[in-house]
């Protein structure tokens, strides 16, 4: 059981849905996301995985690894800039491994919609 994929124990979703980066899969796409001044944190509908993205701060050290990696977040006018490294050697990105660096932008558009 354990060389199965996470989705199959319900650890993560399929399809890198949580990210990152956050691909969309079938169903169960809708993301909440909440914001403090330390910290965004956004909740994914398939599984329920919440991906915390710590502010202005610096990232653990390379032995801390985590399925979604460390994330950490700043801002660059309006848009948020998220740098992840340090993900387990099994990230949800498939065919990816443990040296995975992602960086995503988010940016409000006028509509109200968000661009990723």
């Amino acid at each position: 059981m354990e060389l199965r994929p996470l989705a199959v124990h319900y650890l993560l979703g399929f399809s890198s849905t949580s990210g990152p980066p956050m691909l969309p899969a079938l169903y169960n796409n809708l993301k909440r996301i909440v914001q403090t001044e330390e910290t965004v944190v956004i909740l994914v509908e398939m599984v329920h995985d919440a991906r915390i993205i710590r502010m202005n701060g610096e990232h653990d050290p390379p032995e801390i690894r985590k399925w979604l990696g460390d994330s950490v977040g700043h801002w660059e006018g309006d848009t948020l800039v998220v740098d992840t490294i340090n993900f387990t050697d099994r990230p949800g990105l498939s065919q990816a491994a443990s040296n995975l660096h992602v960086v995503e932008r988010f940016s409000r558009n006028s509509d109200g919609t968000l661009h990723y």
